[in-house]
């Protein structure tokens, strides 16, 4: 299944696959255009990784070598890793090129979840010509699609006298052009709950094998290619390289996408920005420490500490920086995480899963001894300044209230004031009276 987010192109296995041999379930065809950047998910479509280490292999197209831990790039600045993880041990690709082409296979540090295979081929291939236009409709649109595009180029394999196809031919070897489905896209186009689901009809060249005896050399060598390639792209590059008139004949052929109506449209919910449990922001002065413990970890449950995406081992040390060889990341059996004598290439995104739950985020931020001074007395500078506004602000009103009473806050002389306490004395006296 492939959906297109912000140019990545992602790619899942569908769990309720029409399984027609264990051979062709293998892996999922991928077709990869050159310098795309893909998405391949170690767990079925639609759900979610229940596994808390994964690990990713590599192996040639033809199975020829032993399958190999991939390499995984683990520069802290994500974007200069060709290949790298993302939390939920999605493996991503960048630039593809020709050297990417093979087999990726994923499953558990233990070998979980092997027998599921979620193991992808990708395969180098064309770009779709811009003369030939995608067809859509429904299944009686598809067998009409059929009929007009992939029938008679069979025909055309099956008793063509061209010495590259009846070389195949004659090696017991018959090409079909079939239709492979993609897994049916969410309900979109939506109108209350009805909508439109659709799914691709990927243009694929299968073999099959009438099991004959061979002796020549050359034919060997063709039964041997389509035995480890049983399913090929119709654009592939390879396909290409071996048998070119066979890929002259295929490789712009039209796809088709089967649209059907769907009444499960869902009400799409917008997303939160920050799906961790805690957020913490930590600003530090160069040379200083600082230890994190990952909350909720009562039961001492194994516990991945990550930076900037690149997983942190526990029990290793690690150091950012290329030209210091002190490490400054430690992550002790506890899975509480030391940070120390920091330095800026220190700075970044501290992050903790726990049984593959974002528990924490602690966004790191290291500065300059002077610079932090300079931001504390710039922050309590503006305390002074607003406290000062409040003060000034209050006197002024004062001033100008005074200003409009002045009998009121008139000044007093001694001769003023003692007859104003006669006065006072008089009024008391009146009143005993």
């Amino acid at each position: 299944m492939s959906l297109s987010d912000m140019n990545i192109r992602v790619y899942c296995r569908n769990k309720n696959r029409l399984i027609i041999s264990d051979k062709l379930d293998e892996y999922l065809l991928v077709d990869v255009q050159l310098n795309a950047t893909l998405k391949l998910q170690c767990h079925f479509c639609n759900e979610i990784n229940n596994m808390e280490q994964i690990i990713w292999y590599f192996q040639d197209r033809y199975q020829e070598e032993k399958e190999r831990e991939l390499e995984i790039g683990m520069s802290n600045n994500v974007s200069r890793n060709k290949i790298h993880l993302n939390p939920s041990f999605d493996l991503l690709i960048r630039d593809f090129n020709p050297t990417n082409a093979g087999i990726y296979k994923c499953h558990g540090a233990q070998n979980q979840n092997s027998e599921n295979k979620f193991n992808y081929r990708l395969e180098p291939v064309f770009e779709q010509s811009e003369f030939v236009d995608l067809q859509n409709g429904n299944l009686s649109d598809w067998e009409h699609y059929r009929t007009i595009n992939l029938i008679p180029v069979d025909n055309r394999f099956a008793v063509s006298s061209m010495p590259d196809i009846s070389v195949i031919r004659n090696a017991g070897i018959i090409l079909e052009v079939m239709s492979e489905w993609t897994a049916w896209s969410s309900c979109e186009h939506c109108i209350g709950k009805k909508g439109i689901k659709s799914s691709t009809a990927q243009c694929r060249l299968k073999s099959h094998f009438d099991n004959r005896t061979l002796s020549d050399n050359k034919a060997l060598k063709i039964v041997d290619f389509f035995y480890k390639s049983p399913i090929l792209p119709c654009r592939s590059q390879l396909l290409n390289e071996k048998f070119p008139i066979i890929s002259n004949a295929i490789k712009d052929l039209p796809e088709f996408i089967l649209k059907q109506t769907c009444d499960d449209c869902k009400i799409k919910r917008k997303m939160k920005n920050d799906e961790f449990k805690y957020k913490r922001r930590i600003t530090m002065a160069v040379g200083n420490h600082v230890t994190l413990i990952c909350p909720e970890n009562e039961e001492r449950s194994p516990v991945t500490w990550r930076k900037d995406n690149i997983i942190l081992k526990a029990g290793y040390g690690q150091s950012f920086n290329e030209q210091d060889n002190k490490y400054h990341v430690l992550i002790d059996t506890f899975f509480t995480l030391y940070l120390t004598d920091v330095s800026n290439e220190d700075s970044g995104n501290y992050t903790c899963y726990m049984n593959g739950i974002k528990i924490m985020q602690v966004k790191i931020v290291v500065v300059s001894r002077s610079a932090l001074l300079t931001q504390a007395l710039l922050r309590h500078m503006g305390y002074l300044g607003f406290i000062l506004f409040i003060t000034l602000f209050c006197y002024c009103a004062g001033v100008i209230y005074a200003c409009m009473n002045p009998t009121k806050y008139a000044k007093k002389d001694y001769e003023m004031i003692i007859m104003e306490e006669n006065e006072e004395k008089q009024k008391l006296i009146m009143n005993d009276f």
